[in-house]
């Protein structure tokens, strides 16, 4: 889901700075026309005009992995998988230069009608946080495409009511030893009852 998230957030970022390309152009455009010149005027438009996008941009490479789950969540995409292994990959930066450390997870997907399928997912991991250990299970979103395959946070489940009689198949079958996941810069993974 990491990678679907950020083709997303590229299209966004884009659109938000043409857009300020666009409102800086018309600004000094407007101060030019209107203001005799004033460099304090056209430096203020500037300093805010970039300011917001910053703002705004912030908030795009924050959330937008996060909506995107819930988006699936709410439409009742996700099936239960099991950690098989999972190895670092590598780290990158953000647009707000940001370090993220990303995590190749090998899992097994158990859906609704059965089926046990191996699926690859690259996830980002708050630096110095305890790896998840091989037979654990927690929830991805999963619609048949492995690239928007993700891992869902704990409260999305406890949050979605619709998925109750699904989860309780789930443990029915499975029996699974669950952990808690949390999002805050990345995931977080703990069992339960680890405070």
């Amino acid at each position: 889901m990491y990678e679907a998230a950020r083709k997303r957030q590229n299209i966004i970022v884009l659109a938000l700075v043409l857009a300020l390309a666009v409102l800086l152009f018309l600004g000094y455009n407007l101060i030019v026309a209107y203001a005799d010149g004033s460099m304090i005027g056209v430096a203020g438009i500037f300093i805010a005009l970039t300011g917001i996008c910053y703002v705004a941009i912030r908030a795009v490479v924050r959330h937008t992995e996060a909506v995107m789950i819930h988006s699936m969540v709410a439409a009742g995409k996700v099936a239960l998988a099991r950690v098989e292994r999972v190895t670092p990959l590598r780290d990158v930066r953000d647009f707000c230069l940001a370090k993220h450390h990303l995590f190749t997870f090998d899992l097994t997907v158990f859906t609704d009608a059965g089926e046990e399928l191996a699926c690859t997912v690259v996830e980002d991991i708050v630096e110095g946080v305890d790896r998840p250990a091989p037979g654990t299970f927690f929830y991805v979103t999963y619609d048949g495409d492995p690239e928007h395959t993700g891992i869902v946070p704990t409260i999305n489940i406890y949050v979605s009511p619709q998925l109750k009689e699904r989860v309780r198949a789930y443990e029915e079958r499975w029996h699974p030893r669950y952990l808690e996941v949390l999002r805050s810069n990345g995931l977080i993974f703990r069992p339960f009852g680890k405070n």
